[in-house]
């Protein structure tokens, strides 16, 4: 069995996550099919990405341009099956000739929906992955939280497969990396409009008196644009306008003991920041799939306080942790309640990376390999 893995590997660009070099590897440590993995030459302009380029990383097959039709295609490599990986409908008129393509030669195909509701206007772009879905043998969702954004003629064709979570190997002396001398909050990631940024910093600012020894951190990139096209790809997607709001908030001399660090942080410093918190933040607003950074906090052992949207509360330790999405009291009156006792509580250090080993890599993969199988069976049963 040979399968085709369409996806950004050692991502090119900020805020696309490594779940596809995990999967790749966990498919392949379980040596139960070929699986070659197709990368991206380009996946879009540098311009269009308001928040910057990464730096490039080797990968074994970076061939598919977005602007050279000529190299969409996935049937060099003979697949026995192809699964592509979505992160943005920018992608889908790529996507959309591939799958095309796949249905006219018999090939099964399976779509991965990272974000079933898409998180900025989509426009046409949002019409042709519709599309997509339709020509898709099964799609996989992380949650059935987003089967609502999934169109009814499309829906029997979702596979639910969680999302891997990578865990550090830490003892009880890593779980100990906390700061307790100067102890801090922490929100990191990108920083757009529903990520919730502007309800977490309202919500610190009414019980922050109460905790004279703690501060907020605030980690990421804003979506504002580094040159004239890239602004104006901010401004459509209306990244620029919350990006002016979060630089006015950071300026507010109201604001007790608020860092914020609105720039690239590279893995190895975000892991210590991480393991330093006492406590990490997504106050996501609206949310359809898993969170890539809340995977990562859980797998250092740090706690998760969530929203209540998408698949964020698969990794939170129950509801003591978790508020309702936009309410600002109640965000407020979660941190007060798991501040109040100022002493470290490793044991909930220690249950947040038991969770997170629940959801293993490895288990993502043999469900995968699983609906490989089962459809590959399938086209061979019908020819």
């Amino acid at each position: 069995m040979k399968i085709a893995l369409l996806s950004t590997f050692g991502p090119e660009v900020r805020g696309i996550s490594y779940y596809s070099d995990c999967l790749l590897e966990a498919l392949r440590s379980l040596d139960c099919a070929e699986v070659i993995a197709v990368d991206y030459d380009k996946v879009y302009p540098d311009w269009l990405h308001p928040a910057g380029k990464a730096a490039m990383e080797k990968t074994e097959n970076r061939t598919v341009h977005y602007a050279k039709p000529w190299t969409w295609r996935l049937d060099q490599q003979q697949p026995d099956l192809i699964h592509l990986q979505v992160w943005t409908t920018i992608t889908s008129l790529i996507h959309l000739r591939l799958l095309t393509k796949a249905r006219r030669n018999g090939v099964p195909a399976v779509v991965t929906l990272h974000n079933p509701a898409s998180h900025e206007k989509q426009g046409l772009f949002g019409r042709l992955e519709q599309r997509c879905l339709r020509l898709a043998d099964r799609i996989v969702l992380h949650d059935e939280c987003g089967l609502q954004s999934i169109p009814d003629c499309c829906r029997h064709k979702v596979r639910i497969i969680p999302h891997g979570t990578e865990v550090l190997d830490l003892n009880e002396e890593g779980l100990q990396q906390v700061d307790q001398q100067a102890p801090y909050l922490l929100y990191f990631g990108n920083i757009r409009p529903y990520k919730g940024v502007e309800l977490l910093l309202s919500a610190w600012k009414e019980c922050a008196d109460q905790f004279p020894n703690v501060r907020l951190l605030v980690a990421g990139q804003l979506w504002q644009g580094k040159n004239a096209l890239s602004r104006l790809a901010a401004r459509f997607l209306g990244t620029a306008k919350h990006a002016r709001q979060i630089l006015q908030l950071a300026n507010d001399p109201q604001l007790e003991r608020v860092e914020f660090r609105l720039e690239f942080i590279n893995d190895q410093t975000l892991d210590k920041l991480i393991r330093g918190a006492r406590y990490t933040i997504f106050p996501y607003l609206k949310f359809s799939g898993h969170s890539g950074a809340v995977a990562r906090s859980a797998a250092n052992g740090t706690p998760v306080l969530v929203s209540d949207v998408g698949g964020l509360r698969a990794l939170a330790l129950g509801p003591e942790n978790i508020f309702p999405a936009g309410d600002q009291q109640g965000l407020s009156e979660l941190l007060m309640r798991k501040l109040q006792p100022m002493d470290v509580d490793f044991k909930e250090r220690a249950r947040q990376l038991s969770k997170a080993r629940s959801l293993s890599w490895n288990h993502a993969a043999e469900l995968h390999e699983k609906l490989y199988r089962e459809l590959c069976s399938q086209r061979h049963g019908d020819n």
